[in-house]
């Protein structure tokens, strides 16, 4: 006789929920078999009341949705088809002799019933917060994984042993008090191979655990605490354990637990802010790349953006661009947008595609730029003309300049490395790796392009810079690391990292103004500073030269011929592209020399009237 397939009844309240009871199984081969209830919600998302049963929730990756697997629901054995990492995952999880309530979301949500999808998605914050506990499952022990636990509870015990703000390097003594190994022994690789297992990169996690009473994190048999594993995730790069480069794509359960701590705080971050530093996590489904943060953001916007998965990406994406201009009053929205291009059809250049999965070290010029620089957008407030169109923004503006050459892009060029080679200049032997290779043509040819301008003195520089000062500065936007003006002494990081790094290059540095005091620095660090700087505020963009002589770090996609303008309530230049019935936009950029407040103020007293783009 052949088993009947799973059929789901309808809920019966808005606040109602399926809880998953998970039959024991004292052998790991046992077929799994479950049951169904339903329970409701009816406590704030921090508490649970008396008639709500308690239950785990489970966070976990869904894997490949084409492999499933079979698992027996209800009384009648009914068939429910389920992922091969959710099977993994309750096969693990499941007790020797006593049943286990579970919340998950692939079985205890109907995913073909969309109004149920809504309602339920709108429920997250609560179930998880309501949840006894949050259950993390990373996957199968694997790669030396049974290692990790104990490496853990090491890194954990250093950390409760220091100040919050000691970033030292790791004494000697330490390490032995600690327990912690050499960095050959083979539980750092099985930590780094664990903190950038699939899990780590899946935005719906970030709210699962930061709306959690308290969570727990498995991996095959083996069992940590969050907070230990967060702290030791972050003592490795806070502690110089590791370099940049060894710990590329480990980044995401540090970020994880920010956002824990910002909910465990009593702090609700905007939905623009929560979309931006999500942007390294991906998601299946590009609209979940909004629906899963809504748990974490403030009640204005989480009742102004509601799951509603009847509507496409481009639709969403657009509704919440104009939700973000509309209650804000200003554009800070166009400085998420272009980046990596579009990966969603229909939707406007000037719209951002939170479907890109952007790489972990890219920085908006936000974070890299100092304030002094940015457009006051209070005093050069946003100008738009509503034309009936939600694809069309219309706005006011002027503009700067045009685009006469750009170079090519720094980027990673598909390694992990790419950190290093940037920040540390050569590797050691003094063999360059591919990818150093890779960065010695980038900056070659940027300094050529450089070397095109004519004139001893840069254009319109109050300082009377040579075109040498201007370059340097150029490449970190002149910001310093602590997101201040660059000074005498990032000239002298500048002479450092280019003494490492491009020995062969062909600026006369000799116009560089330094000084170095014997107690400051030393020039391997000086290199480190300056190299991450440029780092942080060049990767994935251009160098390039303007018509006009000015120097600028542009976006990837930007070309020669390309306009640059000054556009009323965004805090940074940007750049546009004619076509027909318009402009496409794509990107801020930095500009040196041309400070935008007083851009505008003096286009504004030479009588220059405001231009309208529309932006397509």
């Amino acid at each position: 006789m052949t088993q009947p397939n799973f059929t789901y009844r309808p809920l019966p309240t808005q606040d109602s929920i399926r809880l998953l009871h998970l039959h024991p199984a004292s052998a790991p081969s046992s077929p799994i078999h479950v049951h169904f209830s339903v329970a409701r919600l009816r406590a704030a998302p921090r508490l649970i009341l008396r008639s709500t049963p308690k239950y785990e929730a489970l966070s976990y990756t869904w894997g490949d949705a084409s492999e499933r697997l079979t698992i027996f629901g209800d009384d009648d054995g009914a068939l429910l088809l389920v992922t091969r990492n959710l099977f993994e995952a309750l096969s693990h999880l499941r007790h020797a002799s006593a049943p286990r309530t579970l919340w998950v979301d692939a079985v205890c949500i109907n995913q073909d019933d969309v109004p149920e999808r809504d309602a339920q998605v709108r429920l997250m914050a609560r179930i998880y917060g309501a949840a006894e506990r949050v259950v993390v499952w990373l996957g199968p022990a694997v790669d030396g994984s049974d290692l990790v636990p104990a490496l853990v509870s090491r890194l954990a015990s250093l950390w409760d042993e220091r100040d919050e703000d000691d970033t030292r390097l790791v004494t000697r003594d330490e390490t032995e008090r600690h327990g912690i190994p050499a960095r050959h022994d083979p539980a750092w690789a099985a930590f780094l191979a664990l903190l950038r297992r699939p899990w780590t990169a899946r935005v719906w996690v970030i709210q699962e655990v930061a709306l959690s009473r308290r969570a727990v994190v498995v991996c095959g048999r083996a069992e940590m605490g969050w907070d230990e594993l967060a702290v030791s995730a972050s003592v490795l790069s806070r502690y110089h354990i590791f370099d940049a480069a060894r710990l590329a794509g480990t980044d995401g359960i540090p970020t994880i637990d920010a956002a824990r701590v910002q909910v465990r705080d009593g702090e609700h971050f905007d939905l623009e802010f929560q979309l931006a530093h999500a942007r390294t996590f991906r998601a299946t489904d590009p609209r979940d790349r909004v629906f899963a943060l809504l748990g974490i953001v403030t009640d204005e916007d989480r009742a102004a953006v509601r799951p509603d998965y009847a509507a496409d990406a481009a639709a969403l994406y657009v509704a919440v661009a104009w939700y973000f201009v509309r209650s804000t009053g200003c554009l800070g929205i166009l400085e998420h947008a272009g980046c990596f291009g579009r990966n969603i059809d229909l939707l406007p250049s000037w719209a951002p595609d939170w479907s890109i999965t952007l790489p972990e070290n890219y920085m908006s010029l936000v974070d890299v730029c100092h304030g002094a620089y940015w457009l006051d957008v209070e005093k050069h407030a946003l100008v738009a003309t509503d034309v009936g169109d939600d694809k069309r923004l219309c706005v006011d503006g002027v503009r700067i300049d045009l685009v006469d050459a750009v170079g090519c892009v720094l980027d990673e060029g598909g390694g992990e490395d790419a950190v290093s080679t940037v920040v540390a200049g050569k590797a050691e032997g003094d063999q360059y790796s591919s990818r150093e290779k890779r960065f010695a043509h980038v900056f070659e040819e940027w300094e050529t392009l450089a070397l095109t301008i004519d004139g001893s003195l840069y254009p319109r520089d109050v300082y009377g810079d040579t075109v040498i000062n201007a370059y340097w500065k150029t490449l970190v936007a002149g910001t310093t690391a602590d997101s201040e003006e660059v000074d005498v002494d990032y000239a002298r990081y500048f002479l450092d990292w280019y003494g490492k790094h491009r020995e062969n290059g062909r600026m006369d540095t000799a116009g560089v103004v330094s000084q170095r005091d014997p107690e400051d620095s030393t020039s391997e660090e000086g290199a480190t500073i300056y190299g991450g700087c440029v780092f942080d505020v060049c990767f994935g963009r251009r160098f390039g030269k303007t018509k006009s002589r000015y120097m600028g770090v542009f976006p990837r996609q930007t070309q020669r011929g390309d306009i640059i303008a000054l556009l009323f309530g965004c805090r940074f230049p940007v750049v546009l592209r004619e076509v027909k019935d318009g402009w496409d936009f794509l990107g801020v950029c930095y500009v040196h020399g041309i400070w935008p407040d007083e851009f505008v103020g003096n286009a504004a007293a030479n009588g220059d009237k405001a231009e309208r783009f529309t932006l397509l």
